[in-house]
């Protein structure tokens, strides 16, 4: 008896011997990548780490080094593909302009922050990143999606700063985006990613928003996407959302600050039905029409009276602003550059001569 305790006790032993071996080849395997996919992305011109404070930031920047305007770009909720994403989107725009990417805390190459991600907490790390990076004010902000929480509270407490705005469908005050707060299955993931896991087994994945870029940008897109996608500053960032917005509202104020902001409202079954293509096909996706009628009623309800009214409550607020629409995926920046190429230089056009919008 004591004889089978003993080897029993050997299995045991070698089993969490075993598997302690292979959890840390797999957290040695994802720092190697990590190192690896840094040096290439330095050598490719997307790692620009700088002093933000507490943490350091990642800031590349592109585009003319004396320019007329300088452009500081913010992404959406979750999305590291925003540099390579703002390169494509400045082959399509005229001009002498140097364009910032600030990668928040958490996001592509930057630190993860070690407070929680509040809009004033963002903002001031982008604000300093900026400065250590040699980036001078003033800025045109162009934000995405739950990049532009960070856009609106910057240009509304530091005016002075910022020469124009183009937001790109993001959130505002009274829209019915909502915190998610960490549960235990996003905790999981998060090991899963941490330990080197996915790295391990899904490294041939491609992420969608990879898969809308150009080609010649999509294996840059992939690696950052996959640097160190779940953390702790992206689940803060989910459980702050209503917290930030609250905190727009509460300073948001009229400025004579020119302002663009465009929508992709899409509220035809047959006008949605191509732009739901696009977005499948970058996900590998076939669409049908069951797929079709249900993300277009999930789409039309999101985008009701009441979100339309509070988005124009928002809009009026702020002073200066125009507004228009495409018919377009969220990710419009992706599926049209040419046309926000076009809203950018329009609002360039609209700073340097203010007596256009009269």
């Amino acid at each position: 008896m004591k004889k089978a305790l003993k080897i029993m006790g050997c299995i045991v032993l070698a089993v969490i011997l075993l598997i302690g071996l292979f959890v840390g080849v797999c957290f040695a395997s994802r720092k190697i990548g990590q190192h690896k996919e840094r040096k290439l992305l330095t050598e490719l011109g997307y790692c620009n780490l700088v002093d933000a404070g507490d943490i350091r930031l990642n800031v590349p920047t592109f585009g003319y080094d004396e320019p007329d305007h300088t452009v500081v770009c913010m992404g959406g909720s979750g999305d590291s593909t925003f540099a390579p994403a703002m390169k494509n989107l400045s082959d399509y725009v005229h001009g002498n302009l140097r364009f910032a990417v600030i990668e928040r805390p958490g996001y592509g190459l930057s630190d993860v922050g070690k407070q929680d991600m509040t809009a004033e907490y963002v903002v001031e790390c982008s604000r300093k990143a900026l400065e250590s990076a040699g980036v001078e004010a003033p800025y045109i902000l162009l934000a995405h999606s739950l990049g532009g929480v960070y856009a609106e509270y910057w240009f509304n407490k530091y005016p002075d700063e910022v020469e124009g705005v183009l937001l790109l469908d993001t959130v505002f005050p009274g829209d019915k985006t909502k915190s998610v707060p960490e549960d235990d299955s996003e905790k999981l993931l998060t090991a899963y990613e941490t330990l080197g896991f996915r790295r391990m087994f899904d490294s041939d994945s491609m992420p969608m928003l990879a898969n809308m870029l150009p080609e010649i940008y999509r294996d840059t897109a992939k690696r950052l996407t996959y640097y160190n996608p779940l953390n702790k500053s992206l689940s803060s960032e989910a459980a702050f959302i209503e917290q930030n917005l609250a905190a727009v509202d509460e300073i948001t104020q009229e400025t004579d600050i020119p302002k663009i902001y465009v929508s992709t409202d899409t509220l035809d079954k047959n006008v949605y039905k191509p732009v739901l293509q696009y977005e499948l096909d970058a996900a590998g996706r076939e669409l049908t029409d069951d797929i079709l009628n249900e993300r277009f009623d999930e789409y039309a309800a999101e985008r009701d009276l009441d979100y339309m009214n509070a988005r124009y409550e928002y809009l009026s607020k702020l002073g200066n602003t125009v507004y228009t629409n495409f018919a377009s995926s969220h990710f419009i920046y992706l599926m049209y550059p040419e046309d926000v190429a076009v809203q950018l230089e329009n609002l360039i056009l609209w700073i340097d001569d203010p007596s256009l919008t009269e």
